[in-house]
């Protein structure tokens, strides 16, 4: 089977599971919008993440506004601002 089959094969497994919001707060750590949502249901975007070994293991999920130009993302920062340039 090509390589490059398997790996698109596995992204699409990984893009269309269900976040679990079960274990967060216990497992890993949730950031939900708006707060209290439910990513399956009335969630606008929801993201979390957990430590494994040496990785950080990251979950992201947003619904799409529009056909075009919809997307989900996530920043990070040194300061609570977002704007510390070192």
């Amino acid at each position: 089977m090509d390589l490059r089959f398997v790996q698109l094969l596995w992204f699409l497994i990984q893009t269309s599971a269900q976040f679990d919001t079960s274990t967060c707060g216990v497992q890993k750590g949730c950031f939900l919008n708006p707060p209290g949502c439910d990513p399956l249901v009335n969630c606008m975007s929801a993201f979390s993440y957990r430590t494994d070994d040496d990785s950080i293991l990251m979950e992201i999920n947003g619904v799409a506004t529009n056909d075009i130009t919809s997307y989900v993302a996530v920043g990070f920062s040194n300061d609570k601002r977002m704007v510390l340039f070192t």
